[in-house]
C-alpha cells in the first residue's frame, strides 16, 4: 500500500496553483494555503509564455478558465474557509 502524503503550499498565486495541480497529478495531496479573505483581480494581468501555457495545459488547464472539468477551492489558512475556487479540465 502508497503512503499518502500531505503538502501544504503557502500561497494561491500562479505559482502555488500550479505546484498544486502538479503534485495532485502525482498522486500527494496538496492543500493551498491563502492569507487573503478572498481572491479577486488585482488590476494587473497577466502574461504567460507559450512555454508557461504548455505546461499548464498538461496539467489540465483549458486554454478558457472556467470550462469544463473538476473544481478546486483554496481555502484561508487562518480559518479554514473558503476563499474561492476555479475550474479546470
Amino acid at each position: 500500500m502508497a503512503v499518502s502524503r500531505t503538502i501544504f503550499i503557502a500561497g494561491a498565486g500562479i505559482g502555488g496553483l500550479t505546484a498544486s495541480l502538479a503534485l495532485a497529478k502525482r498522486g500527494f495531496r496538496a492543500v493551498v494555503l491563502e492569507k487573503a479573505e478572498k481572491l479577486e483581480e488585482t488590476g494587473a494581468g497577466l502574461q504567460l509564455s507559450p512555454n508557461a501555457s504548455r505546461i499548464l495545459i498538461e496539467l489540465g488547464i483549458e486554454p478558457r478558465p472556467g470550462v469544463g472539468g473538476r473544481r478546486g477551492g483554496v481555502a484561508r489558512g487562518i480559518t479554514g474557509g473558503s476563499v474561492g475556487g476555479a475550474g479546470w479540465g
